[in-house]
């Protein structure tokens, strides 16, 4: 039976780099900001929209997923963007009061949300035949992804407790000042629950990132967009393989299952190797085993580190040839 992964956008950066994933993600599948098919793919073409996608009795694709923030500006850009019809309006909610940069408010203002999320939960559950996974977006430094993430984690794991829990965080920078005060105990205390709650979790560390797209053209101006879109591409280069296969045992929990040896050495880094969405220039053609040594090299790596050791390691190769 074919499964189907629910992603959970929080907070002013989850809901973004959410959105660039989305975008990517849609346009693999040849699916609009209007949720339509725009190009009629071959008849031997193999693909699995459903993994991501719901299929409306109009035709139409919606995603996934649910959008919350309690600061409201970031989704009234969206609601009222290119994509106002991309996103189920029933699966975002937000409130009029900002978490401030605070874990403690971004956590109990999400309680008092309960029931509204986990209705919205309980309903997209429903309308799957067979959920196995949920995506989180979020970031551990600010007020709503790390607190509000650290209770709809927990939410998840009491109401759906046989449920994968997958997060990508977006972790702080380990070198230099944090740009606010509460930014390195809002990461600490979100790392308890991701260590509590969270089957996996695979960090994100903006200087990591900007050295791996300077790496690749130094001339670009690296802003969050590019960022995000980097982001984006690393997570569906590596759900690919099942999301373009006839093998539906295919799923995100098996092949992350293989890295992780115990329940608790569950925090992963990914790695990126042969950009060419950064640089327009033809490249020479590169070697598998030299990729493969690009992406244990450190400027390769989502975020920064400079010992300690390899327990595990998982590559995917992007399929050129699916479309």
């Amino acid at each position: 039976m074919e499964k189907e992964i629910f992603s959970i956008q929080l907070g002013k950066c989850g809901i973004q780099t959410g959105h660039e994933f989305w975008k990517v993600i849609s346009s693999e599948h040849f699916i609009n900001p209007e949720g339509k098919i725009f190009f009629q793919k071959k008849k031997k073409f193999i693909e699995n929209k459903e993994l991501f996608f719901s299929e409306t009795s109009k035709g139409t694709f919606l995603p996934r997923t649910f959008l919350f923030d309690l600061e409201p500006r970031i989704l009234f850009g969206l609601i009222n963007g290119n994509y106002k019809n991309f996103y189920n309006k029933k699966n975002i909610l937000f409130s009029k009061q900002s978490a401030g940069n605070n874990w403690a408010k971004g956590y109990y203002k999400s309680v008092e949300f309960q029931l509204e999320i986990e209705e919205i939960l309980r309903k997209n559950l429903e309308n799957c035949n067979n959920l196995s996974c949920f995506n989180i977006f979020h970031s551990i430094s600010g007020g709503t992804g790390s607190g509000a993430g650290s209770y709809v984690m927990e939410t998840i794991r009491e109401e759906f407790p046989k449920k994968f829990i997958n997060c990508y965080s977006l972790i702080p920078n380990h070198i230099g000042a944090s740009d606010t005060v509460l930014q390195p105990y809002n990461s600490i205390l979100s790392f308890r629950w991701l260590t509590l709650y969270a089957d996996c979790v695979t960090f994100f560390e903006n200087s990591a990132l900007e050295k791996i797209i300077s790496s690749q053209n130094s001339r670009i101006k690296i802003n969050f967009q590019e960022i995000n879109y980097l982001i984006s591409r690393i997570i569906t280069i590596s759900n690919e393989n099942f999301r373009f296969s006839k093998n539906f045992n295919n799923s995100l929990e098996n092949f992350f299952s293989f890295l992780i040896p115990t329940p608790n050495l569950h925090f992963l880094s990914a790695g990126i190797s042969d950009l060419n969405f950064f640089d327009k220039k033809k490249k020479k053609n590169i070697l598998p085993i030299d990729l493969l040594q690009q992406v244990f090299e450190n400027k390769t790596t989502s975020f920064s580190f400079n010992e300690g050791k390899l327990i595990s390691s998982l590559h995917f190769s992007q399929n050129q040839a699916k479309y």
